[in-house]
């Protein structure tokens, strides 16, 4: 029902919120954090990495789990598992000797990516492509995937002041407890107390027997040239939203020393909602008027694309800290289209394995997360230079968008 669509969508607004609160706690505490245990750029690059070694390695399994027996109670196990070591970290990282502190922070974040991947965006994936129609797909996703850009303000704001003021271990304790706060009212009202059915309705649409031909129907669509379309797109996309969420705050402070942590922690994520609804409801729009499903989807991610690339070429060819932080929230702000385009389209393609599918797309979106966060510390040990990252990651862009506009579409494959 409508009533039932509302509260989904707004629990996923939340737990999206402390997902990505969590996520970004490291970057804001990171260069605290390297400075205490006077860690070099590419050991605080591991770290900032960590997390996305355990994010990629549990995406497909997560996405299957969801669609045979339902998202709902895979959200919750993400939910209290994260919660938990977001609030530990800070313990764990200082425990024994400093020489031990990469190595624990390392594992801390690892396991939190492991949470994180296996359970949330594949089961969201899965519910949508379900329960809501083509023509309010994108917004409600969009909508609903919104709440990771209120997770990274929160971390921005408050994390950045707590980090200043207060010492970096109460960003990732603050987060960690509310967090598990979320988890508790998510498991009382909506499981417990509601007894939403939506495993034993998930699992109602499809055999016994349907599910014997699964991992050969998901094989079949992970070798299609539209898939590895998406796939390579995912890279691309994340390669530069990774790049920024984890390195812009080091950038911020060694180019503009004097900048508050909290502005430009802040005002580039600040229009991001605003940005994502509207391109959700644009999509939708579109689609509604009779654009083909996948005009509307190469459309909409090409102005994630060409956009977003536009912004970081000019971002590193300028040296005033008013410009930077516009180039940065313009970069920032076009990426949001990205959830109306790609992010939305293997609900498209594929609406009865979206789990598996997106868990397979999404597992290469966050390869960049530990491979692009390594290599850029490498790049500016080395380089000393912003400039080639930026431009290097404005090149991979292009090549997303090339391959999108080429290969991919929006009709159903399987």
């Amino acid at each position: 029902s409508r009533k039932e669509k509302k509260i989904w969508i707004i629990i996923f607004f939340i737990a999206g919120a402390m997902l990505y609160a969590s996520r970004t706690a490291m970057p804001v505490c990171a260069v605290s954090v390297s400075q205490e245990f006077n860690w070099t750029k590419t050991q605080t690059g591991l770290a900032l990495s960590a997390f996305f070694w355990g994010y990629v390695t549990t995406q497909v399994v997560g996405g299957h789990l969801a669609d045979k027996h339902g998202g709902e109670y895979t959200i919750s196990i993400s939910l209290a598992g994260w919660s938990f070591l977001t609030l530990m970290t800070p313990y764990v990282i200082r425990l024994g000797p400093p020489t031990a502190a990469l190595m624990h922070a390392v594992i801390m974040r690892i396991f939190t990516g492991c949470f994180q991947g296996r359970f949330y965006y594949p089961s969201m994936s899965s519910l949508f492509s379900r329960k809501v129609s083509e023509f309010d797909r994108a917004f409600s996703y969009s909508f609903a995937t919104s709440g990771s850009h209120i997770g990274t303000l929160f971390s921005g704001i408050i994390g950045s002041l707590m980090n200043d003021y207060l010492g970096w271990p109460l960003t990732f304790i603050t987060i960690g407890i509310l967090s598990f706060l979320h988890f508790l009212v998510y498991h009382y009202f909506v499981v417990s107390l509601r007894r939403v059915k939506l495993a034993q309705i998930s699992s109602s649409s499809l055999s016994s027997s349907s599910w014997a031909h699964t991992h050969t129907r998901i094989f079949k669509m992970m070798t299609m040239t539209t898939n590895r379309a998406i796939v390579i797109g995912n890279f691309c996309s994340g390669w530069m939203f990774f790049i920024l969420l984890s390195w812009l705050p080091t950038y911020f402070q060694e180019t503009f020393p004097d900048a508050k942590g909290w502005v430009y922690n802040t005002i580039p994520w600040l229009f991001c909602p605003p940005s994502q609804w509207f391109g959700g409801w644009l999509a939708d729009h579109l689609i509604y008027k009779g654009f083909s499903t996948t005009f509307v989807r190469k459309f909409i991610q090409s102005l994630a694309f060409l956009g977003s690339a536009l912004f970081l070429v000019l971002m590193g060819h300028f040296d005033s800290y008013y410009f930077a932080l516009f180039c940065l929230t313009g970069a920032i702000n076009f990426s949001c289209f990205h959830h109306s385009g790609i992010s939305v389209n293997v609900q498209d393609i594929a609406p009865t394995y979206a789990g598996a599918v997106f868990g397979f797309q999404n597992m290469a979106g966050a390869v960049p997360g530990f491979l692009g966060v390594y290599v850029t510390g490498y790049i500016l040990e080395v380089s000393k230079s912003w400039t080639v990252v930026f431009n290097l990651t404005s090149v991979i862009l292009l090549v997303g968008w090339f391959v999108f506009i080429m290969f991919g579409t929006g009709k159903k494959v399987i």
